[in-house]
């Protein structure tokens, strides 16, 4: 919950302490088991996962029942 925040009208996974293939395999699940249309974003030298606009009611729905309360207001 703390590697996490919306940005935008999206959410930002901070991933930049995985190597581009992991970060590459992530997106590829996320999309495929989860249907989470998502992309990698450029931080500085590293690499972060961004789930768009369109996914974030889906990944709400799918984070939320594990969110703790004080963490809720990442996903506003």
């Amino acid at each position: 919950m703390g590697d996490g925040t919306k940005q935008g009208s999206g959410f930002i996974l901070n991933t930049q302490s995985f190597k581009n293939a992991e970060n590459l395999l992530l997106i590829k699940i996320l999309k495929t088991k989860f249907y989470l249309n998502c992309t990698l974003h450029k931080d500085r030298d590293k690499y972060k996962n961004f789930i768009k606009k369109e996914s974030m009611p889906k990944f709400k729905e799918l984070v939320i029942p594990y969110f703790h309360e004080s963490m809720k207001y990442k996903l506003d």
